[in-house]
This record gives structure tokens, C-alpha cells and sequence, in this order.
């Protein structure tokens, strides 16, 4: 179920969006199918539409909620999109747009995004009917290994290497589809509880030992999380509370690709915490919630409405002039991934032309902060004057002066109607300080840097952000372990008297998440908190004020109820093979016991036979009284074959190396038959040298 249907779309400005080809068909209501058409394309504003090269292939996601009466388990559709477009000036739009979009149940871009790039090409070349072809061999895939690295072929020519992270790192909607994907059901419950290790904690939340492999906490936990963000560097602390809180966050990009994967770079720094809250990477003003917000309602976890946003229309600046907070990225060559080193060359270019581009010659942490609560601005105008040349004492003047200028035209979201910038506004006051460390360590890309050597840079730039803000949660949440960790069952006892273990009583309830009793907690002296939390917070009092808010926020509500059910699940099955085992000697004891009790009871009853029968009685009272007893032996001899078969295999033996046991039992295989006759026989066998002794 990684695929649940794949589509081609074709934009037309006379007839909209045509959707060509879709497999399998009626899967999505013809409502579905438009937004998921709108969400495939770039809007007219994009800059796509105005690139350079007469073909440019761009990738980006989208995730959309389905119209109501969907199956509640699968209420969300995640959209992957490959989208060709062909720079044709015959046309009233100057392109032809064509766009082949994956659709899933899950949000696995670690899978889906290189099978977008692969297929869509091919589907283009092939035609609709390729759809098809591509769905049904996606569908031969085995079941997914959660947290486990997995060899996807495809298209009988390569193969897919994906690492896929723990269930526990989607999003509570997608959990129910996630785990018929690799379990073929949906009890979500058993499948939670198993990503716990021996002692009941939670896989991903622990320290890991040195050289031991960490399961991959994110859903985006492979993307580049340093080239969206590296104009922001100095507020990504200020963003990670933001996305914990879920506070409204808006991220504006020139393209969908850069909206979607900024969102994806966000989201990978929250793991091991899975980020709850309706989240959209790319939104267009065709959504039906657009209206909602556009009347001035402010998006919330009680009204439904998204929290954070990739948007490319600068339309949404204008309609939602109060949006509490903004990240603007993707407009310079310095937050773009260069995918050649000829295409580099052109962005910085375009760059050294634009009214509000730097070209990326300063570190963005070193830029003077803004007016707007202590962001910084995209990169200084020094850096791009520098490289043109002039070191004259008039330029460097001029350039403070429009710098300056430039600053206060930034203060608030509006200015990118002016022209586009990397830049970062908040409303949120932030309660943590940048870590001036893990800033220093990042090796910053220099513009002549070709395509590989800035990917490997943002490469290591990526996982050490990721490693630091993945210990800064791990840390957050430590002292909520005692809330979402299962206890284990008592070790064995002997009851009073006897030998015999006792079954462990019934599991107690998990404690009770109580929010007051917890922050007293944390404010007591005894409390121990991180270190790596007091840095950042600047000391407990800090820390105190972020966790009143985090305590009572909806992300980490359910984050905690989905644990919960993990680990009461976890504690359950636990138990349960406890009293199992504990039962075990006792009910091997009854049987030994239910065996010779039928044994003597046999034994009396083929007495009796033989004196019915021996008596010197005579006439039908007689003959009746001697079948009774005949009829009650046989019957006892097959109930003793069966209680011999339900024996462990090792007191089989021993009772049949017994050579009156042997007979006993030996005497009434044929009229027994069945299972029984064939245990006896085989234990006989076992042993037929202690028969013959005996």
C-alpha cells in the first residue's frame, strides 16, 4: 500500500486542469481529482514559469484532506508530483505544463520522492497507459519493515534503497494505513507496542550507544534540512518551539519545490516527536479551508484548519495580513540547492541582478538583526557589492545606507511584494538562544562551490543540525518517560505451602498524566534537568515557562495518547505471557495427575469386566452386565490415550519405558486409533530398549 493511485495532469488555461489519466479508477470522487489537479502544477506566479530553459522537471509534495465520507483510516492523501514544464510561447500560458503525481496513504518521502523522479519521466514517454504498469509493480512490493532499510525493485532495471523510519514517527492519522502496509491489519495498538524494547521504553527516545545504528526518528529524517533553512540558521531554535507549540507558521517560497521541501526540513527537526497538526507543504488559494482563513480565522488544532503552510502566491500576504509568523526562503542563490554547476552560475546571475539578493557572500548569521523580534535578514548587500568590484569608500557608504533601508523595509511580511527575499518574521517570542557552537561548526558553501561539493556540504550540514535539535527533544521529553513507559511484570513466586508459582496479578493502570503535578516537579530543587535544556533556555526558569505551554499543547496531547496506547498494549502482552508461563507447571501437574487417575479408574474398570464375565451368572442379566463393563473400559482407554497425548513429549517416554504402562496402553491402540495411538506408538518407539528390560 505505498501506492493507492498514480495520475497524469495536463494544465490547460482555456479548460483548467485535465486530469488524462488516473490508475485505478474510481478510487477518488471527481471533487478529489480537482484539488488534486490544482495542488499538481505551479501557480502562475511561480517561477518556474519564467525559467531560462525551454524544459525544466521540478518535484515537490502536497498533502490534502479527503471530502467528507472517506473511510475514517484513510482521510488523508499525500501527493508526490513530477512536473514537466515546456517553455512554448505559442501558448497563451508561454509553457506546456504535464505533471504525473503519486498518491499515497503514508508520508513516506523517503520512498515516494526518488519514485516520483524515476517514473515520471517514463510515464511522460510512455503515455497513461504506463500508469498501470507502474502501479501494479509498486504493489508487488513486500510489506514494509518500519525502521528498517529496505532493497524496493523497480521496472525489472534498479532497485530502491530506502531507509524507512519508525511507526511511531508518523502522524497519528497516517498510523492506521501505515501499519496494514506492513501487517496486513489495522491493529495499530500491536504494532506500536512492538517498536519497544525489552524494558518497555520507547525505541528512538533513548541515548544510543557509540557505533550502534539509531532507527530513523522522522519521516524527512534523510532530506537537506541546511540549504531551506540557511537563512534562518540563527532562528531555527525560535522555529523549533514554534512548530512544538503549533503556532501558525507560514513558509513562502518562489516555487512549490522550495515550499514543500522547507516545510519537510522544519518537520525533520522536531524527530523523535511527530508533528500532529494539520501541516499542507503546498498551498494553494483553491483549498476549501483558503476561505476560513482569508475571513481572518486564525488556524487552530480545535477548528481543523492547517498550521503550517508552503504557499508560492504572494496573494496570501495580502489575505492574511496577520499571520503571526512568516519564513520566507528560496529567493536567493544562497537557499537554493544548485543542481549543476552551469545552472549555479546562471542562479547567482539572476542573483547579482535582483533588488533584493545578496549572492550569499556572508555567513546569514553574521547579517544585523531586523526590526522584527530579533529575526535576522536574508544576507547583507555587502557580499554582492564585494564581488562586483568596488571598495570605494562612497560604495561601501551607499550600500550601509541601502542596507539600512533595505532592514526596515523588512519588518514585516509585506515587503516581499516589493521583491523577494530570504527573511525570517516572528511574532512568537522565543524562549531559547541559538547554540553559537553548533553555528560555528557548519561549513558554509562559497558561491563558486560547483553542485557536488555543496551537496556534500549541506549533506553534514543536515545531520549535525538534525542531531543537535533531535538530542534538544529527546531531552524535552525525558521527563514525560514515566507517563508513556509500561511496567514490567513481578519475577515469579512460590505460593505458601507449595511449589507451585503464582500468576502476577492484573497490570496496573498507567500513571495519570497530571500537568500541575508534573511542572511542581520540575521546579523542585531535586529536579534534574539537562543540561543541554538549561543552556539553551538559560537556566530553569526559562525552561519552566516553555514547558507550561508545551504541557498543554495539542502536538504533545496526542503524541502522548498514541505512547500510551503503546505502552499499555506493550504491558498487556507482557503480562499475559507472564501468568502463561506461571500457569505452565501447574497445568503439566494436572495432567500427570488426570493421566493416573484414569489409569486406576481403568485398571478397576477392566477388573470388573473380567469378574462380569467370569461369575457363572447366566441368562440376559448377565450378558447386559458384562457389556456395561466392557463398554465403560473401552471408554476409559481411549480417554486415556488421549490424556497421554496432551503429556510433554519427555514424560511420554518415561511413562512408556514403564513396562505396565507400556501394556496399558499398548493394549488398546487399535481401538483407540487416532492421534492418541500414534503418540503412544511413537514414544514406544523411543524407548524400546527400557520396554524391553522392564
Amino acid at each position: 500500500m505505498v501506492l493507492c493511485a498514480l495520475a497524469e495532469v495536463l494544465f490547460n488555461i482555456d479548460q483548467g486542469h485535465q486530469t488524462v489519466g488516473v490508475w485505478p479508477q474510481g478510487l477518488f470522487s471527481e471533487q478529489e481529482l480537482s484539488e488534486i489537479a490544482f495542488n499538481s502544477f505551479p501557480d502562475s506566479l511561480s517561477q518556474e514559469l519564467r525559467a531560462a530553459t525551454s524544459v525544466r522537471d521540478s518535484s515537490f509534495s502536497f498533502r490534502l484532506r479527503r471530502a467528507p465520507g472517506a473511510p475514517p483510516h484513510l482521510q488523508w492523501v499525500y501527493g508526490h508530483v513530477f512536473c514537466r514544464c515546456r517553455h512554448d510561447e505559442r501558448r497563451r500560458r508561454g509553457a506546456e505544463q504535464k505533471s504525473i503525481v503519486l498518491l499515497s496513504w503514508l508520508p513516506l518521502a523517503s520512498v515516494l520522492e526518488p519514485l516520483a523522479s524515476l517514473v515520471g519521466p517514463a510515464i511522460l514517454s510512455y503515455g497513461p497507459d504506463a500508469l498501470r504498469q507502474v502501479f501494479e509493480e509498486v504493489q508487488q512490493w513486500p510489506p514494509l519493515e518500519w525502521g528498517c532499510r529496505m532493497e524496493l525493485p523497480l521496472l525489472g532495471m534498479q532497485s530502491l534503497s530506502v531507509q524507512l523510519p519508525l511507526l511511531t514517527s508518523l502522524p497519528s492519522s497516517a498510523l492506521p494505513a501505515a501499519v496494514a502496509a506492513g501487517l496486513g491489519q489495522y491493529a495499530v495498538a500491536m504494532a506500536l507496542a512492538e517498536e519497544l524494547d525489552g524494558s518497555g521504553l520507547p525505541l528512538g527516545m533513548l541515548p544510543q550507544a557509540a557505533g550502534q545504528v539509531e532507527p530513523e526518528a522522522s519521516v524527512f529524517g534523510d532530506c537537506d534540512c541546511f540549504t531551506p533553512l540557511r537563512a534562518a540558521l540563527p532562528q531555527l531554535w525560535a522555529l523549533w518551539e514554534v512548530l512544538l507549540l503549533g503556532e501558525p507558521l507560514m513558509v513562502v517560497g518562489p516555487t512549490p519545490g522550495a515550499c514543500s521541501s522547507t516545510v519537510a526540513a522544519l518537520l525533520s527537526l522536531l524527530a523523535p516527536f511527530p508533528y500532529s497538526l494539520d501541516w499542507r507543504p503546498y498551498f494553494t488559494i483553491h483549498n476549501p479551508s483558503f476561505a476560513r482563513l482569508a475571513a481572518g480565522e486564525l488556524p487552530t488544532a480545535a477548528n481543523g484548519l492547517p498550521v503550517l503552510v508552503g504557499v508560492t502566491n504572494l496573494y496570501f500576504l495580502k489575505a492574511l495580513p496577520d499571520w503571526p509568523n512568516v519564513l520566507a526562503t528560496g529567493h536567493t542563490a544562497t537557499t537554493v540547492l544548485p543542481s549543476s554547476s552551469s545552472e549555479r552560475l546562471d542562479e547567482l546571475g539572476q542573483a547579482g541582478n535582483g533588488s533584493h539578493s545578496n549572492g550569499g557572500g556572508m555567513h546569514p548569521f553574521e547579517s544585523t538583526p531586523s526590526m522584527a523580534g530579533g529575526s535576522s535578514s536574508s544576507l547583507s548587500l555587502a557580499g554582492s557589492t564585494g564581488r562586483l568590484g568596488s571598495s570605494s569608500a562612497a560604495a561601501s557608504s551607499s550600500t550601509s545606507r541601502l542596507g539600512s533601508m533595505l532592514r526596515r523595509k523588512l519588518a514585516s511580511p509585506a515587503a516581499l511584494l516589493s521583491g523577494p527575499a530570504d527573511h525570517c518574521w516572528l511574532a512568537y517570542k522565543a524562549l531559547s538562544r541559538p547554540d553559537k557552537t553548533v553555528l560555528d561548526r557548519l561549513v558554509q558553501p562559497q558561491p563558486a562551490d560547483d553542485a557536488a561539493k555543496w551537496r556534500r556540504l549541506a549533506a553534514v550540514n543536515s545531520a549535525m543540525l538534525r542531531r543537535h535539535f533531535q538530542e534538544l527533544t529527546k531531552a524535552l521529553l525525558a521527563p514525560l518517560l514515566p507517563y508513556i513507559s509500561p511496567r514490567l511484570p513481578p519475577p515469579p513466586r512460590r505460593q505458601q505451602g507449595g511449589d507451585l508459582r503464582a500468576p502476577p496479578p492484573e497490570p496496573p493502570p498507567l500513571p495519570l498524566f497530571d500537568v500541575d503535578a508534573l511542572l511542581a516537579r520540575l521546579a523542585s530543587k531535586e529536579a534534574a534537568l539537562p543540561d543541554i535544556l538549561l543552556q539553551r533556555f538559560g537556566g530553569q526558569r526559562g525552561l519552566l515557562q516553555f514547558y507550561q505551554r508545551f504541557l498543554r499543547s495539542a502536538n504533545l496531547s496526542a503524541f502522548l495518547h498514541l505512547r500510551r496506547m503503546a505502552a499499555a498494549e506493550w504491558q498487556r502482552q507482557e503480562w499475559e505471557a507472564a501468568a502463561a508461563a506461571a500457569a505452565a507447571p501447574m497445568q503439566e501437574l494436572l495432567s500427570v495427575e488426570a493421566f493416573f487417575h484414569l489409569e486406576q479408574q481403568l485398571a478397576v474398570a477392566r477388573q470388573h469386566a473380567a469378574t462380569a464375565g467370569g461369575g457363572g451368572g447366566s441368562g440376559a442379566g448377565a450378558a447386559g452386565g458384562q457389556a456395561e463393563a466392557a463398554a465403560r473400559a473401552a471408554q476409559l482407554q481411549q480417554q486415556l490415550q488421549l490424556a497421554f497425548s496432551d503429556l510433554p513429549e519427555d514424560l511420554q517416554a518415561v511413562i512408556m519405558a514403564t513396562p505396565s504402562h507400556a501394556e496399558l496402553l499398548s493394549e488398546g491402540r487399535e481401538a483407540a486409533g487416532g492421534p492418541a495411538a500414534a503418540a503412544a506408538a511413537s514414544a514406544m518407539e523411543q524407548q524400546p530398549a527400557a520396554a524391553g528390560q522392564g
